[in-house]
């Protein structure tokens, strides 16, 4: 296992395994076997088995549909499955229990953050702690501090979530899942909000978890990030486990071909449309965060029909003010901004950073929050 780990901390997936076999690892610290789950008349999971070793991380990889989530909810009892078991430290692990996976050592950071945006970060703990004194200011414990400096994080506790940039709710994530005792972490797409400096940075912290016998697994569509960073792969298609195995040595192709099966998987080149009339004209644009504080200042440009523009930079510096005020979520605290012959919103979509209750209504069905929007236009409002 100290090659395992040598060969994660190098960057690089461990080899010692066959390629092309489907060897367990060695000591494995979590057992799936034979999981089937459905759901009427879906089948979400098929069968599933797979192992990952005390200190390992493994890519769990797949289409969407393929049934990665459910068997990761599986993990965390919020499913019971139809048939299964699941063992971790050969201890059978109460399904459908997720109190039972969390005192077992199972804890996963979800796409979509499950932090309490209004707290400080530190009150944040707290209630993962059960302490039942959250609101009380007091200083981090030792284990706490032990714990931050351990992973490399430099967190200010104090401050309020709302005011974190994502890369930091993310960390304290990972902080509150660690602080309760998670010797397996399931990480969901976590880098879809990072940027490339916080893409590495996150792999440098996934690396330190690991090599502190920790469990990691890594879910992710995005196969150079799974190339860098995981010892092994579990490929699923379908609700089956399709390969199990070393992904050292691999080309994105191969690994493409594995997820997608038969199917071409080659990226076809495509034309690049020519640029048209403006649609977007930003001018002078300022905008202000939720204290007050200038985030923009003097942001000027145009967005082209047929044209894709990319707005690049480091978290925490305005982006998503910026979008979230083209998108009609903020005022600009100066400037201008116009929409030729797009018209009062219309023609114009917006995904904000933060879409689970910015963009969704969670309660609401898939018919209500696809009227969203719409529901003061013909024909959703009929007449």
């Amino acid at each position: 296992m100290a090659s395992r780990q040598q060969g994660l901390r190098d960057g690089v997936p461990q080899a010692g395994i066959d390629p092309a076999g489907v060897e367990p690892p060695a000591a494995a610290f979590l057992r799936v076997r034979g999981v089937t789950k459905r759901f009427g008349a879906l089948l979400a999971n098929d069968d599933v088995s797979f192992d990952v070793a005390a200190g390992e991380v493994v890519a769990l990889l797949g289409e969407n549909g393929a049934g990665k989530s459910t068997a990761m909810s599986v993990l965390c009892g919020l499913y019971r499955p139809d048939s299964g078991a699941v063992e971790l430290d050969g201890v059978p692990l109460e399904l459908g229990s997720p109190r039972a996976a969390a005192r077992a050592g199972i804890g996963m950071v979800h796409q979509q953050f499950k932090l309490v945006e209004a707290l400080t970060a530190f009150e944040n703990l707290s209630l993962a702690l059960d302490t039942g004194r959250f609101l009380q200011p007091r200083e981090a414990s030792a284990e706490l501090t032990a714990l931050m400096a351990e992973l490399g994080f430099d967190l200010d506790l104090s401050r309020p979530v709302h005011d974190m940039p994502l890369s930091s709710r993310q960390q304290l994530e990972i902080l509150r899942v660690l602080a309760v005792g998670a010797r397996l972490l399931i990480l969901d797409e976590p880098t879809s909000v990072l940027s490339p400096l916080e893409t590495e940075q996150l792999f440098a912290i996934v690396r330190r978890i690991a090599a502190s016998g920790r469990s990691v697994i890594f879910i992710s569509h995005k196969i150079a990030e799974i190339q860098r960073v995981a010892d092994r792969l579990v490929v699923m298609r379908g609700g089956r486990v399709v390969f199990d195995g070393a992904g050292a040595g691999r080309s994105a192709d191969e690994i493409a071909g594995l997820i997608v099966g038969a199917r071409s998987h080659r990226n076809e080149a495509r034309p690049v449309a020519a640029t048209g009339p403006v649609r977007l004209s930003l001018r002078g644009v300022g905008v202000r965060g939720d204290n007050g504080r200038p985030l923009v200042e003097d942001v000027s440009f145009d967005v082209a029909a047929g044209e894709l523009v990319a707005l690049v930079g480091v978290a925490g510096n305005g982006q998503i003010e910026l979008m979230d005020m083209i998108g009609g979520l903020r005022r600009p605290g100066s400037g201008t901004v116009d929409a030729p012959r797009l018209g009062h919103r219309r023609g114009f979509a917006f995904i904000p950073a933060q879409h689970l209750g910015t963009a969704l209504a969670p309660g609401l069905p898939l018919e209500d929050n696809a009227l969203l929007g719409h529901q003061r236009r013909p024909p959703s409002a009929g007449g």
